[in-house]
């Protein structure tokens, strides 16, 4: 019953029989049925017609039962170019074309265009963000809310990019306005966009919702070319250190430039913090992280690293750097899940091997 389409589950569960008999049976549908099929809600595509059964759902009795939103993200489309009309302008309807006919080339151009004009009326009266405003803070249950690409692939790809950073947006003025805390955000991405250059009012509704956070998840975090790639990180970290009351962080770094996500000055800001899931991507300054790792050796119960080098001199009296991770993991009394893959020793270094872990 939970891949029951949801026009469906509104006809049957909106339109009673009138029969009092058959009544009955269609209460007794809607009560068992009900909370587990709207339990978790999606808004799936960027038309009005979604946005608009997403605020009626959310003035309807079954409102109290949502308590995940996902909301797909879709790249955006653009207008046709000169170029395809060229094509039917001067191509013969005998002329082989690779996949398409000519009518069927003029028809997909139609259509495209027509997808065109009808996302840059919502883009243009903002129809996505007002009618996410109006609907999240009516679902007084909610806990947890995913922005995600229909691919669901794992990186950042640009084509996403502002689109992405608008979905943010109008999640986090949504969230803004409910009585409730969000326990668990996850975004597919954070792009540059979304940290570096915005004013301080804009993120200051992000460090709202974040500070109410349990959970975050960013499994691609993307700072762009070199030369935003400091101050991008220099407002990535502000961002986390935000997130005083979390308790599991997952994050993914998707540029091979340096980015050290976690060091000793933000493990004092999580005090609570119960699962970490880090993949670098990159080099890592081995002291800070370890340092972290210290201040958690009480709390941390899981631990994922994944396509970790760390860097840094060895101290003396000490071994290499992955020593010292594994010597101080092996003193945590708490830790009982720990993945470790694609590992990578400090340059100079042996390689990391089984017996290192032991």
């Amino acid at each position: 019953m939970d891949s029951l389409p949801l026009e469906i589950l509104t006809k049957i569960l909106l339109n009673l029989p009138p029969n009092p008999s058959d009544r009955l049976v269609c209460h007794a549908f809607r009560d068992i049925l009900t909370p587990g099929c709207f339990r978790r809600i999606r808004t799936g595509q960027f038309t009005k017609d979604a946005f608009d059964r997403l605020v009626n759902l959310s003035q309807s009795g079954v409102s109290r039962y949502v308590e995940d939103y996902e909301y797909l993200v879709h790249p955006l489309v653009y207008r046709p170019s000169i170029h395809a009309v060229d094509n039917l302008i001067y191509l013969e309807k005998t002329y082989p074309t690779r996949d398409l006919t000519l009518d069927a080339m003029a028809e997909s151009l139609v259509q495209r265009h027509e997808e065109y004009l009808h996302q840059e009326d919502i883009l243009g009266t903002f129809y996505d963000v007002l009618s996410l405003s109006k609907a999240l803070p009516l679902f007084r249950n909610l806990r947890s809310v995913t922005i995600s690409r229909f691919d669901s692939a794992d990186d950042a790809p640009r084509a996403y990019e502002e689109i992405t950073e608008r979905d943010w947006w109008a999640v986090m003025k949504a969230l803004n306005k409910c009585d409730y805390p969000v326990e668990r955000l996850h975004t597919d991405a954070v792009y540059d966009g979304m940290l570096h250059g915005v004013s301080m009012s804009k993120m200051a509704q992000v460090y709202e919702v974040l500070g109410e956070l349990k959970q975050l998840s960013v499994p691609a975090i993307s700072l762009g070319s070199e030369a935003f790639h400091h101050p991008g990180q220099a407002a990535l970290k502000a961002l986390l250190r935000s997130g005083r009351n979390l308790e599991v962080v997952r994050l993914g770094n998707s540029n091979r430039l340096r980015m050290d996500l976690v060091n000793e000055d933000l493990g004092f800001l999580w005090p609570s913090l119960r699962v970490l899931d880090l993949a670098a991507n990159t080099d890592v300054e081995a002291g800070g992280f370890v340092a972290f790792l210290e201040l958690h050796s009480s709390t941390l119960r899981g631990l994922t690293l994944r396509s970790f080098g760390l860097v840094g001199r060895e101290e003396s009296g000490t071994q290499w750097a992955w020593g010292r991770i594994f010597e101080r993991l092996h003193q945590s009394l708490t830790l009982k899940k720990l993945t470790l893959s694609h590992l990578q020793a400090p340059s100079g270094s042996p390689a990391v091997t089984i017996a290192d872990m032991r």
